[in-house]
């Protein structure tokens, strides 16, 4: 994908009407309109996961939110010694007091209770 380029899913491409090769505008956080143009629609097989994604650049991120080269908005950490897990949450906890952890057991809990809802009827 290159800049001023998305992929968005079929859900996203039904509900707004855009097709490969249509633009569709995003109004950044300074307030400027930026045109993105389709270059991909995910295949309806994926729909489950990817009906409501749209698929920017790096550089087109940055401009829709103002974000500085320099900056990220997610880091991910792997620890070697599984048992230390909790220490190394902790650290950054206190290092990045304004950061939001997600443990990876966390991400694995909310999927198993969002995917095994209906066998629970």
């Amino acid at each position: 994908m290159s800049p001023g380029t998305i992929a968005i899913g079929a859900g996203v491409s039904r509900s707004r009407l855009a097709f490969v090769g249509d633009t569709l505008e995003f109004k950044a956080s300074n307030g400027d309109l930026l045109e993105l143009e389709v270059g991909k629609i995910f295949p309806s097989e994926s729909e489950l996961v990817s009906s409501d994604l749209i698929l920017v650049t790096e550089d087109d991120f940055r401009r829709l939110f103002g974000t500085p080269k320099g900056y990220v908005t997610d880091i991910t950490v792997q620890v070697r010694n599984q048992k230390e897990i909790d220490t190394v949450a902790l650290k950054i906890a206190e290092r990045f007091p304004d950061t939001r952890l997600i443990l990876r057991e966390e991400i694995l809990r909310t999927y198993d209770t969002v995917f095994n809802w209906r066998g629970e009827l």
